[in-house]
């Protein structure tokens, strides 16, 4: 895939953003999505995501933020390289 996905199994990041719903061990995420953009800020938030139309949601936001390539495909390199030594 040309873009970073999340994997958050102690759910650090979802107590950031404050999606963390629950108590002690049996805290869950509630089901959202971000589009954070190459400098790291958060471009967009769905709180409700619809499994059927989300996909195109997710496109035209991104289409919207210069995000996407001709071919329609997130663009690479969104993420900044750390610079080597």
């Amino acid at each position: 895939m040309p873009y970073a996905l999340l994997s958050d199994g102690r759910g650090v990041t979802a107590k950031s953003y404050g999606v963390k719903r629950g108590v002690g061990p049996l805290s869950v995420a509630s089901r959202k999505t971000f589009l954070i953009g190459p400098d790291g800020k958060v471009l967009k938030r769905w709180d409700k995501v619809d499994v059927y139309a989300h996909h195109t949601q997710v496109q035209v936001a991104l289409a919207e933020a210069g995000l996407l390539g001709e071919d329609n495909v997130p663009v690479r390199g969104l993420r900044k390289k750390k610079k080597k030594d």
